[in-house]
Formats: C-alpha cells, sequence, structure tokens
C-alpha cells in the first residue's frame, strides 16, 4: 500500500515541477522527460545513496525491489503526515523531490519555455542572433542528460521539440528558448525573450538590467555554433 500511494504521489508531485522547470506549454520536452524523471533505475539510485534498504525487514531479488523501497519510503511519509492533518500540502515532500529533479535537469534548464515581451528581460544589442533548431536524437545536451534513455524511446517528434536562440555579446553568449519558429524569429529581432525562472518583473532587484540581460553561463556546444 505505501508503494502504491509513495508512486502516485509522485508522479502528481513531478507533473507540477515539470511545468514549473521547462514552462507548461513545453508540451515535448515535458512528455520525453516525463518517464524519465518517474525510471525505477533512478529511484533506486536514490535508494542506494540513502541505504534505504536496511530498513527492510525482508529482501528480495526484484530488479525493481530497491525502486519501490523509495516509493515506500515516500509513501510512508506521507502516511504519517496524513495521520495529523489528513489534507497537509506536503510542502517539504514537494521541496525535497523538486531539488532532486532539478539537479538532475539542471542542464536541460536552457530549454525552459517562458517567453516575455518585456524590454527588461530582451537583450539591449545591435548584434545579430542565430537560430539552431533543437532535434531531440541529436541534442548533445539531451543525449548527455538522459543518456541511453534516448534509445527506442518512439515519442521523440521528428521535427524536434524547440529553437535555440543566442547571441553573442561581448562578455558572455545569451540564450533564449522557443518552442514554435515563429516565436523563435521574434526572439531573435529582440522583441521577445526567455525569462530567467528566478527573475520577476515586479521586483526590481531580480530585474535584468538592460546592460547585462544574460547573466548566465555559457553553454556547452551551444556557444560553438554562434
Amino acid at each position: 500500500m505505501l508503494e502504491k500511494l509513495g508512486d502516485i504521489s509522485i508522479k502528481m508531485i513531478w507533473q507540477d515541477v515539470v511545468t514549473t522547470l521547462f514552462g507548461e506549454k513545453n508540451y515535448d520536452l515535458n512528455r520525453v522527460v516525463w518517464d524519465h524523471a518517474n525510471s525505477n533505475i533512478f529511484f533506486e539510485a536514490i535508494s542506494n545513496y540513502y541505504d534505504l534498504e536496511k530498513r527492510v525487514r525482508s529482501v528480495t531479488k526484484k530488479w525493481k525491489y530497491k525502486a519501490d523501497i523509495f516509493e515506500a519510503w515516500i509513501g510512508g511519509h506521507i502516511y504519517e503526515r496524513r495521520q495529523y492533518d489528513y489534507f497537509d500540502p506536503l510542502l517539504e515532500l514537494r521541496h525535497y523531490l523538486k531539488n532532486i529533479w532539478t539537479i538532475r535537469y539542471r542542464k536541460l534548464l536552457v530549454y525552459t519555455y517562458n517567453p516575455s515581451t518585456s524590454s527588461a528581460y530582451i537583450p539591449s544589442t545591435e548584434r545579430q542572433a542565430t537560430i539552431v533548431p533543437v532535434k531531440d536524437a541529436n541534442d548533445e545536451i539531451l543525449k548527455e542528460v538522459l543518456g541511453g534513455y534516448l534509445i527506442g524511446l518512439t515519442n521523440l517528434p521528428e521535427k524536434g521539440f524547440g529553437y535555440f536562440v543566442t547571441v553573442a555579446l561581448p562578455e558572455r553568449v545569451c540564450y533564449s528558448f522557443s518552442t514554435s519558429e515563429s516565436e523563435a524569429n521574434e526572439m531573435a529581432s529582440f522583441r521577445m525573450w526567455t525569462i530567467e525562472r528566478n527573475s520577476s518583473s515586479l521586483k526590481s532587484k531580480y530585474r535584468i538590467p538592460r546592460s547585462s540581460p544574460c547573466d548566465r553561463d555559457p553553454i556547452p556546444g551551444i556557444s560553438d555554433q554562434v
């Protein structure tokens, strides 16, 4: 029972996290990453890291065994919290799982789809931007993060899942991402740009200065194409 409770709860939390990480309308990328984020291999690795097997009385050699332990561990936490408050929002668990997934997919965050037409987030430059189509099977960042999971995956869109827009400023390469070619052209014309996940147009201390709108690390493999 605990395993099933943990399994369904993890998937429900991931549904919220994936849209936070990559954007609610980043449909193709979210679909590709969905099963990878909930894979038994991943849960087994977490069980090994925390030595969760030591908490189990009976041991089996089922290949999926350690993944089940992690799900049961999560289910046990939820069951315990609900004894005191059935409607507990499980904030600690959500924060824990979000941090794990953020670490795992940190290199894919360059493909976050969060466009804005606000000038606070658009690079102020006369330099020419470059549009690079992102192809699932051939994308270096996707292959580095997902690895062998890509082999045999049948839901990869042939057209790719978006367009990477870059512009080389004197101090660094700025980048943006769009799921459509028309929006990518808007970004290349500096009429639209991706908002960083930690930015807010409502709080000036978090706004990106026009003189330095892309205070982010260069992206290996992408900057070489600019």
